[in-house]
């Protein structure tokens, strides 16, 4: 930020507080504001005005690098573009211009406050198209017309042109036809701005079946099938067919936050005119959501799943009985210690233990249902027979009378392994190894200087000057009269594909999960949603670059190509990432030098084969042979449950032991000053503490709970991770260590012991006392 940055946002600041809300734009902006101020500036968000005058004296004081472009992001991210390329430009004009416009709504406000949104938003378009073709010269509208024309079915009719009055009549017709004439792909696409209900498919109807008459159904179909929308309609069949007296609530359940989102606005388009409630709650929003209110008051939840284990472990949620129905997407996940499987224990509890209790039908959707360690078929089938016992399936529903329209709408890439052979001698890794040395002599000798940036790009070339070697491998796939939308499950290729003049047309794209990435914070939600637009929707990217957020569950375009570069899976990731080559006589290619990786590619496969035969073989059981099996696993279950319940606590040691910092040695905390948290979170209460330990801005700050994470916590001697600050409830600053960040000494006898985990300590530890806490800081 320049010095005449910060004079010219001074100088056009009365159009920037105009226009400006600057409460909708803080969650962007909190790397570079302090907490006091965002809370000051949300104070009020009804008084926009001086509002957006606090937030713009308080953002030119700033001192650290990238707010100004991190400002200009939020604006774009806020939707406030207007904005953001005036400031880009330091050209106001258009803003300016807008003034007659402000004035003019600001009389006739009080109107539009009684006008349904939804009955305007379907002409908006149509307004939008009828005022450039009154205001083009014949030209644009013949340009404008070829383009109409080809725009994916949309036809633009011409009637009554009148030279004389410049007045032209236009009838546009839409017909949103999904370009391959695939059902699933369009209802389900979140990128549509409305939502129209089709009539099913006779293979989607078949798989919704068992569930619409009631039964506990595992819903196994190829990724692409539409199981979005198969879900969408046994939900509104269970909602509509509720005894007379009885409402129905049902929560679809999904693993990722980005699956969460997109299920949630399908939900949300489908029900909004039926008169069906739909909300969602996920881990962003759950801090400042009432959850026990938002399940009463509405008919369909989405929500992520450890959010509902959360409220049901801290009583916010009294039982699963709450719900008439719960869907399960991706249910091939409810094993081990998954939330679906910890969520479905509690069913089994409510079932064994409390059999008068009504209970949800429960509906799995999943592509693919995994053969776990299985190594031959009566292994396999029992793998799926403790997946369906888990789910409390009755059913395993798969398209089988209508086949051959499953395969004519979902197609099924062509899957091919290219072992690519080693380099006897490579002369550029010789180089890169020999600067890595140099680099990390380097480090070593100036340990101030912290993470080394060249390092990390030098890593980058390695693999970048690798993929170079097998470019025919792409040029080959690009054979004439093909597109070419590219999906590449790897997150380092872009620049190379930017800088190569022969690629630069493909525009890549770079598709990454909301965690870290090499100490690099991940893509927020927006920044996702515009790069599967940018790919899927408008085609302005012919190439994305993804990691494993990209395996199941979002939803992704057509794909003529799915090219794995040196990544694979187990059965079930095999399954989910060919489901990304949608596109008819599409590929996907693993390209590996590991021949162990080509080897576990090929057992998958057959494991697919294994998985599919023992399906079959479940679903030709007898019903009440079927009902027996899997009766039979959940009491096993049961008891194992309940034996695990009534094993002894393991015995804690009393008295005090000290904790030192892991990497220094130094004294940190005595175990007596350690109190827990909700059960898993530890913090200190020792007034010296906060001498003995320093913070740093957190790379992604973030709500979770009643917690809302603030700094990092850092040893104040050698710089060593502790853990973080929270604020929780009315502590502002709460810190909160990790224990393997620590060794534990005994007092009496000097030994060390050191912990990975909290639940592994052997130390008591008191429960954190609210009254405790506010006698603290009163004395």
């Amino acid at each position: 930020m320049t010095a005449e940055e910060k004079e010219n946002l001074l100088r056009f600041r009365h159009y920037i507080q105009k226009t400006l809300n600057p409460v909708y734009i803080l969650s962007y902006m909190k790397d570079w504001l302090p907490d006091d101020m965002v809370e000051k500036i949300q104070g009020l968000k009804d008084n926009p005005t001086t509002a957006a005058e606090i937030f713009l004296q308080s953002i030119v004081e700033l001192t650290s690098d990238g707010w100004f472009r991190g400002f200009l992001n939020a604006l774009s991210a806020a939707g406030y573009t207007g904005l953001h390329h005036a400031i880009e430009n330091w050209n106001f004009e258009m803003i300016e211009n807008l003034a007659p416009h402000r004035a003019l709504l600001n009389v006739i406000e009080p109107s539009l406050r009684v006008v349904d949104p939804e009955q305007v938003f379907p002409h908006m378009t149509d307004l939008k198209q009828m005022y450039l073709l009154y205001h083009a010269n014949n030209s644009e509208i013949t340009f404008f017309i070829l383009c109409a024309d080809n725009d994916n079915g949309r036809d633009v009719e011409m009637m009554d042109e009148d030279e004389n009055s410049h007045v032209i009549d236009i009838n546009v017709q839409y017909s949103e036809e999904p370009e391959s004439d695939n059902l699933s792909a369009s209802p389900c696409s979140p990128s549509k701005s409305i939502y129209v209900p089709k009539e099913a498919r006779n293979y989607q109807k078949e798989l919704a079946q068992p569930a619409l008459n009631g039964k506990h159904t595992i819903i196994c179909a190829p990724t692409g099938s539409g199981k979005t929308f198969v879900s969408v309609m046994i939900c509104d069949h269970h909602l509509q067919k509720m005894p007379p007296g009885m409402k129905g609530k049902v929560v679809f359940l999904a693993t990722k936050v980005p699956v969460y989102e997109q299920q949630k606005k399908v939900f949300q388009e489908y029900f909004k005119r039926s008169g069906y409630k739909v909300s969602g709650i996920c881990g962003d929003t759950v801090a400042n959501s009432p959850v026990e209110m938002i399940v009463e008051g509405n008919d369909i939840i989405v929500m992520t799943p450890q959010i509902l284990v959360n409220c049901l472990n801290d009583g916010t949620l009294a039982s699963l009985s709450l719900f008439t129905l719960m869907i399960f997407d991706e249910c091939h996940n409810t094993i081990g210690n998954h939330p679906y499987h910890i969520l479905m224990s509690k069913y089994l509890d409510l079932k064994f233990d409390q059999p008068t209790t009504p209970l949800p039908q429960i509906v799995g959707l999943t592509a693919s249902l995994g053969v776990g360690s299985a190594k031959n078929l009566n292994e396999t089938i029992k793998y799926i027979c403790e997946i369906c016992a888990s789910l409390n399936a009755e059913v395993i529903s798969t398209v089988k009378e209508n086949i051959q329209e499953l395969e004519e709408i979902v197609y099924k890439p062509q899957k091919s392994i290219r072992l690519v052979q080693k380099r006897p001698q490579n002369c550029f890794v010789d180089i890169i190894l020999q600067m890595m040395s140099e680099t990390e002599e380097l480090a070593r000798k100036v340990y101030a200087i912290g993470k080394n940036i060249e390092l990390v790009c030098l890593l980058n070339h390695i693999i970048c000057i690798i993929f170079l070697s097998r470019k025919p491998l792409l040029s080959k796939a690009f054979v004439a009269g093909i597109t070419g939308l590219l999906c590449v499950f790897h997150a380092a290729l872009k620049n190379w594909i930017e800088e190569s003049p022969q690629l630069q047309h493909l525009n890549p794209e770079v598709l990454m999960g909301r965690g870290k990435r090499n100490q690099k914070t991940g893509m927020t939600l927006p920044n996702q949603k515009g790069v599967l637009d940018s790919f899927k929707t408008t085609g302005d990217s012919k190439i994305l670059i993804a990691t494993s957020v990209a395996d199941e569950g979002i939803d992704i375009a057509q794909c003529n190509l799915v090219l794995l570069y040196e990544y694979t899976g187990n059965v079930i990731k095999m399954i989910q990432v060919r489901g990304r080559g949608r596109a008819k006589y599409s590929k996907c290619i693993l390209v590996t030098s590991k021949k162990e990786q080509e080897e576990n590619e090929r057992y998958n496969m057959m494991k697919e084969e294994l998985m599919n035969k023992a399906i079959k073989e479940v679903q030709d059981w007898k019903e009440e042979v079927f009902a027996q099996k899997i009766r039979e696993l959940q009491k096993t279950e049961k008891q194992l449950q309940d034996s695990k319940k009534k094993e002894p606590q393991r015995r804690l040691l009393s008295g005090n032991r000290r904790l030192l910092c892991s990497k220094c040695k130094i004294f940190a905390c005595d175990t007596d000053d350690i109190r827990v948290i909700e059960e898993s979170h530890h913090t200190v209460i020792d007034e010296n503490f906060i001498k003995r330990y320093i913070t740093k801005p957190h790379e992604k700050p973030s709500c979770y709970g009643n917690f809302e994470k603030r700094c990092k916590l850092h040893c104040a001697k050698c710089q060593h991770d502790w853990g973080i600050t929270v604020k929780y409830k009315a502590f502002d600053d709460l810190p909160i260590i990790k224990i393997d960040s620590f060794s534990v000494e005994d007092v009496s006898t000097g030994r060390q012991h050191y912990f990975r985990k909290w639940k592994n300590a052997n130390f008591a530890m008191k429960e954190f006392d609210i009254e405790e806490m506010y006698n603290l800081v009163v004395e």
